[in-house]
This record gives structure tokens, sequence and C-alpha cells, in this order.
């Protein structure tokens, strides 16, 4: 969607609008009615964390696409590439660092509204463990929770970097 509203003058009018209502919502105030539609269970979890982290990977593409040089766009053209080719060829690999980027920002947000579902609504999960912990007043073992969450969180963004240096080795601006 990111790729087709930043090529598309068209498309971007047509969902800008649909985004800019649906973006600025905070994604847990959505659990409530997610419930009641959903029931209690994976569905609602995975519903809430698609719609907290498809905003930023979109947008940021959508910004990617948009600033691929125009140059690169017409070298291709030149060459004989169609739409497809060229999508695929010179704008995606030109918009990856934007790409990524949005990943990266939805890593967190992934994180931090699978927790928030499972204190909620959950059954299971990190979250659970830490409301049900905090409920019975198991307060050091509450925060070891805490602290495997934050480990948690912490391995995933270093994996996330890790990849992310792998994919993007052309990118990378010189400073370390």
């Amino acid at each position: 969607i990111g790729v087709v509203m930043g090529r598309s003058r068209v498309m971007y009018n047509l969902l800008e609008p649909l985004f800019e209502l649906v973006r600025p919502l905070p994604k847990p105030a959505l659990l409530p009615p997610l419930i009641l539609f959903l029931g209690i269970g994976d569905a609602m979890k995975i519903v809430v964390v698609g719609l907290a982290v498809f905003f930023p990977v979109a947008i940021n593409t959508m910004q990617g696409v948009r600033g691929v040089d125009a140059v690169l766009v017409d070298m291709a053209r030149t060459f004989g590439y169609g739409p497809a080719r060229t999508a695929l060829r010179v704008i995606l690999p030109a918009s990856l660092p934007f790409i990524f980027t949005g990943l990266r920002i939805s890593l967190g947000l992934g994180l931090i509204l699978v927790v928030v579902a499972e204190m909620l609504a959950g059954t299971g999960g990190i979250g659970y463990l830490i409301v049900d912990m905090q409920r019975t007043f198991r307060v050091p073992s509450m925060y070891a929770w805490l602290v495997i969450l934050a480990t948690l969180g912490f391995l995933l963004n270093f994996l996330f970097e890790h990849l992310e240096r792998r994919v993007l080795f052309w990118a990378q601006n010189g400073a370390g």
C-alpha cells in the first residue's frame, strides 16, 4: 500500500483520508470493540498489533517511494523496464532504508501492544503474567517478568539492527 500510495497520486488522494482517520487513534483504545467483535484470543491480539504496526511501515514506505530520485526511474525507463520491473529493481531497493525505519518503529510498537493486549484481555503471555503477579502481590516475580520483557525488547532490537546492517550494507553512512 505504501508503494502504491507513493507512486500514484490518485491512490494517495483516495487512501490518505482513511489513513488520517484511523492512524491517530490510540490502538489500546481499540481493544474493547475488538474484544467485543473478535473475542478474547489470538485473533484480537493479531488485529490490534497489525493495526499498530501497519501505519509506520506504510507511511515510511510511501515517503521512501516518493523520495526516489527521478533520474533513477527515468534511467530504468530508458533501459526498457516496465512498471513492475522498475518497482522491484529501482524503487523498492531505493526505498529500503525508509521501509526498515518503519519496521524498526513497528517492532517496538508491536511489542508494547502485545503486552497491553495480554494485560487487558489475555489468558497467557508476559503481559498476563505481569498483571497476575501484581494482583497476587508477588512483587519480586512481577519485576522479574519486567526484566525479562526488557531483555526481550533489547534482543529483538539487537537482532533487527543486525538484520538491517546485513540487508542495507550499501546504505550505511560510514559513521560507524
